[in-house]
């Protein structure tokens, strides 16, 4: 027997039940539940010790029915019939919410009753921890991944999948490795393909422990652990607001439409960038070639009406409208490139054209007019 099915039995030894045999060798072995009988038990005896102290008061005959009969309401029924001041019978409720919270308490924190895990990473790149959330799902790839670069030429690139849970600990499968200069070719190929040849590290998480992973050339990454019961609106930015920081794009669970045609959908992806001079984000999708989407007109683009959470432009004589998860951006306006004929294998070989990806796209992608 678990302390946390124990402990419900500690209040019923204290009233004179008798408890299963199981319960009662498990409170008389166990260090941490006989601490909680001696705090119950000292409760109780303080309550008696309060109550002691004052003089009985002997009801006229026939009031005890006569005021049962006027209120059926716990509360004041038992505020009128008991024999200890208003004070000791309010200490004693609260004490007796106080174990009950405790109780409540001790399976709470062990984090095991929601469905998502949520992992909190660390890099010792000391920028910003970065949130997973994954569903208790075996999965034979990454679920999640972070690709940051590092000052001043070096790329991290982490991936994680979802291995197997078993009660309140999760294993997980870790890749992680710190490329510094970072091969620029890499920068459009799919997430998995930048960490097909890294080794994968498994470990164990739990709530309340801290797990580290070592990045060759870089440091310790921290890894946390707990369970939520749903799965966050902005799973890639937990921290994120409604409104979008000023001078940003934000691409999150995008779908493109071509009038009333779907021409892609990312539902789990996210990309963000800046207006910065050559900074953008590009979508591939076979089929459908590159979509370049930048807050700076550049040679080749159109221009595209943002309004709330839709962008409306025209493009080879049609209407698109790109959906996102939340307002892409306080702009009016952002630009947008179609590049049809598009290959991700034309840049490079190893990368495979029936697959889409969204990510940041290269300078020399944005050319000025």
């Amino acid at each position: 027997m678990k302390c946390e099915d124990a402990a419900e039995f500690v209040s019923a030894l204290y009233d004179g039940e008798r408890i299963p045999r199981e319960a009662a060798e498990h409170l008389g072995g166990c260090e941490e539940c006989r601490d909680r009988m001696s705090a119950y038990s000292a409760a109780g005896a303080e309550l008696r010790r309060m109550a002691s102290l004052v003089h009985k008061v002997e009801l006229p005959v026939g009031t005890w029915a006569k005021e049962q009969r006027r209120s059926t309401k716990w509360w004041h029924a038992a505020s009128q019939m008991m024999r200890i001041p208003r004070f000791a019978f309010a200490l004693m409720m609260c004490a007796i919410l106080v174990l009950s919270g405790g109780l409540a308490m001790e399976r709470a924190k062990a984090g095991s009753t929601g469905p998502i895990l949520r992992l909190r990473a660390k890099p010792p790149d000391g920028k910003k921890a970065f949130d997973c959330y994954m569903p208790p799902k075996e999965e034979t790839r990454q679920n999640c991944g972070e690709f940051r670069s590092v000052a001043p030429s070096g790329n991290l690139s982490i991936g994680v999948r979802f291995i197997q849970r078993e009660g309140q600990r999760s294993q997980i499968g870790v890749k992680a490795v710190y490329d510094n200069p970072y091969p620029k070719w890499m920068l459009g190929r799919p997430s998995d393909d930048r960490l097909t040849d890294v080794a994968e590290e498994k470990i164990w998480v739990e709530p309340g422990e801290t797990q580290t992973i070592a990045i060759a050339g870089l440091g310790s990454m921290e890894i946390t652990a707990e369970y939520i019961d749903h799965m966050p609106p902005f799973p890639f930015s937990p921290d994120d607001t409604i409104d979008v920081k000023p001078n940003v794009f934000r691409l999150t669970a995008p779908v493109l439409l071509r009038g009333k045609e779907v021409v892609f959908n990312f539902g789990g992806a996210s990309g963000e960038f800046d207006d910065k001079p050559g900074s953008g984000d590009a979508v591939y999708w076979p089929g459908e070639g590159r979509f370049l989407f930048s807050l700076r007109p550049f040679q080749g683009a159109v221009e595209g009406k943002v309004a709330g959470s839709q962008v409306e432009f025209q493009l080879e004589g049609q209407t698109y409208t790109l959906l996102t998860g939340v307002p892409p951006t306080s702009a009016e306006h952002i630009w947008i490139k179609h590049e049809p004929n598009y290959k991700p294998s034309q840049r490079d070989s190893l990368m495979k054209d029936d697959t889409g990806f969204l990510g940041a796209a290269e300078e020399k992608d944005f050319p000025t007019e």
